[in-house]
């Protein structure tokens, strides 16, 4: 029902957008494919061993046994100089549920059209429990005569799950030589549910939910543009508008009021189940952003070029408010809606000079303002809404250098100035950079790389301290990408043909971030990353690779009570290869192993450290593919996966947990431990 409803509506918009404008479609939508017009279509059959939806990462099946496979690829392309039409049908996972299929037409120089659907489901968790039952779309229940104190007993099996459909439209013009008019459409809707937690800080008391998720997402885009011998430019108008679906209640204060923007829940914490407490919860309030734009660059001459750049947008929200009677004094200060409106300018402006054959001066200069004109309020405490109003400029400059003994030289400077309202008064980035790279000798290549910023100027520390060097600001000490900073950035990264046979590869980077001024929050961040790869070619029946990577990432920060150390290491290995056999290498076989492992330590000033977060993964991939003549062809693959891991926040619920001093309804969310084998066979035609 969802997708009819999901077509029917996008192709009446799509009819009148394609009857308006003749001409549609993005470039990439619409572009001429490369290649040769061969058609190819495959059906087959898989087997997965057991119900998984993790082994493939919300694509591919997900349920226990057989499914089917199909995909198509069905291409014409005209014949003779005076032909010049194209069409191409492709389609992948027909048979399962993460589907995609997409389509071109026309007549190359002259006019295109095209069309893609996909569909994809993104699950978060499967076997979960709560005693909450659905009520179509308005009202999360609980099953009368059932009380907290057995709640175990009165629990229901939920899945966490949630559903996208994309379909897309549009057409592409030439109307001269140089000028082209491309429009598009796309609709995108989501149902199912996710996660939600309702809670009192206080009191410690808190359930979580399964809500529910319904709403649509439209974009329409139309542009022009030119390309001449000198001068390539484009201007366009976006509109894009979410809104959610029929099924969700709205309020309705104002006369004119037709939205869906919250949902019920019974807390299961209520004493009388019969007549529990009520909570109203909002959803993502319905929003439309608008932005003109335009871009245009321009060469000199062979050694000169200017690039510019202009967007204007605005951003509305205009929902009402969800009412609720545990928060109606600060209802009672607000209006009856956000009357939410962003403005956003960006000015862009970017020159390229090539002063002599070995040195080239890049240069711009960047503007961007978002003016929030949001009433701000001062609510009950400590409370306010925070609307965020900035004005950014940015200014870079870079000198690329052509050095003896194919050598390139890189310097570069960066300076960013933003001024924010509600957050702080003025920040100032400083940042150089440079980046040497050489040809050593035909079999050794590398380059090395080092950039150092300093921010300065935050008011992110000492706001009113109610100790020394702490501040009192809370919202502002969470926002660490506003602190004072210190960040250094280096990197190498080398090849080395041992043999033109057989390369080595050596990549080495870090990064440290040292929020000097900070008391609070984020006090240092560091990443290191190190990868060595392996690659073999003896002939070109054979081919093999392997690789080694691991990562070591540790952040500090403080608290007033306490202060925190994470340390995450991981490690990641693989090896794999292809192999060409038989007469004319119609037969290739292909195998790859991979081994992660994540180890994530979380360490107290208090001495209070948590068990460690381990992830162990291991999975191996086998292919075959035999072409039984130039038309038909056989494929079959393997992939067996096994993934364990061990995490402490999972595992509770949903009843209580004598671990907790606090009363918390969860669902019972469990770690991933598995192993799951999957299998396909199909059979693919060319013509």
């Amino acid at each position: 029902m969802h997708n009819t409803r999901l077509m029917s509506s996008a192709m009446v918009i799509s009819a009148l957008c394609l009857q308006t404008t003749a001409q549609a479609g993005s470039a990439a939508g619409t572009s001429v494919f490369v290649g040769p017009a061969e058609s190819q279509i495959w059906f087959g059959a898989g087997y997965l061993s057991e119900d998984n939806y993790h082994i493939n990462r919300y694509t591919g099946p997900e349920e226990e046994g057989f499914y089917p496979h199909i995909e198509l690829d069905l291409r014409y392309r005209g014949e003779g100089e005076d032909d010049a039409r194209y069409m191409q049908l492709k389609g992948q996972d027909l048979g399962i549920g993460s589907r995609r299929v997409e389509g071109r037409y026309g007549v190359q120089g002259t006019y295109g059209v095209f069309m893609e659907y996909n569909q994809r489901t993104r699950y978060y968790d499967e076997d979960l429990q709560s005693p909450l039952r659905s009520d179509g779309r308005d009202r999360l229940r609980l099953p009368e005569g059932g009380s907290t104190a057995d709640l175990e007993d009165w629990t229901r099996d939920w899945e966490v799950d949630r559903e996208r459909r994309q379909l897309s439209v549009g057409v592409q013009r030439h109307v001269d030589e140089d000028w082209k008019v491309d429009a598009s459409f796309s609709r995108e809707e989501k149902e199912g549910r996710l996660y939600r937690g309702y809670g009192d800080w206080i009191s410690q008391e808190g359930f979580a939910m399964p809500a529910p998720v319904d709403h649509r997402t439209d974009q329409f885009d139309i542009s022009a543009a030119y390309s001449g011998e000198e001068l390539q430019g484009r201007f366009g108008y976006h509109l894009s508008r979410f809104n959610h679906l029929d099924g969700v209640r709205s309020y309705g204060r104002r006369d004119d009021a037709d939205q869906a923007n919250y949902f019920e829940v019974e807390d299961p914490h209520s004493d009388d189940w019969g007549d529990p407490d009520v909570h109203t919860l909002s959803l993502a309030p319905d929003n439309t952003y608008q932005r003109v734009y335009g871009s245009a660059a321009y060469s000199f001459q062979p050694e000169t070029t200017l690039h510019m750049n202009v967007d204007i947008g605005r951003a509305e929200q205009d929902e009402d408010f969800v009412e609720d009677t545990e928060y109606q004094q600060n209802l009672s200060i607000l209006d009856e809606s956000l009357n939410g409106q962003i403005d956003t300018t960006r000015i862009g402006v970017r020159g390229t000079h090539r002063f002599t054959p070995r040195v080239q001066i890049r240069g711009g200069y960047r503007y961007d303002d978002r003016d929030n004109s949001t009433p701000h309020y001062e609510l009950q405490g400590n409370e306010r809404t925070r609307v965020h109003s900035l004005t950014r400029h940015t200014a870079d400059l870079d000198a690329d250098i052509r050095l003896p003994a194919r050598t390139n030289l890189l310097l570069g400077y960066e300076y960013e100035q933003t001024e924010r309202d509600l957050a702080d008064d003025d920040t100032q980035d400083h940042t150089v950079h440079t980046r040497v790279r050489s040809q050593v000798t035909d079999s050794l290549s590398g380059s090395i790389y080092a950039s150092y910023l300093d921010r300065y100027g935050a008011n992110y520390y000492g706001l009113e301290a109610t100790q020394p060097g702490i501040a009192s600001n809370v919202p502002t000490m969470r926002m660490y990408h506003l602190a004072d900073l210190r960040r250094i950035e280096a990197g190498a990264i080398g090849s080395y043909a041992v043999i033109p046979e057989l390369a080595i590869g050596l990549e080495l980077t870090a990064t440290e971030d040292d929020y000097h001024e900070s008391a609070v929050g984020m006090l240092s961040d560091e990443r290191y990353a190190y990868t060595l790869t392996v690659d073999y070619f003896p002939d070109e029946m054979i081919s093999g690779y392997s690789f080694v990577v691991f990562e070591d990432h540790v952040r500090d920060q403080g608290g007033i009570q306490r202060d925190l150390t994470q340390d995450e290491e991981v490690l990641t290995v693989g090896l794999g290869g292809t192999l060409s056999l038989l007469e004319d290498e119609r037969l290739e076989l292909g195998a790859e192993v991979f081994y992660l492992q994540s180890d994530t330590d979380i360490s107290v000033s208090d001495g209070g450290d948590f068990p460690t977060l381990e992830i162990r993964m291991t999975q191996l991939e086998l292919y075959g593919e035999y072409a039984a003549s130039e038309q038909l062809q056989l494929r079959l693959a393997y992939l067996g996966q096994s993934f364990e891991e061990q995490d402490w926040s999972r595992g509770f619920g949903p009843g209580w947990d004598d671990d907790f001093d606090d009363d918390m309804v969860l669902m019972g969310r469990e770690a991933y431990d598995y192993t799951a084998h999957m299998m396909v066979a199909s059979l693919g035609y060319r013509f």
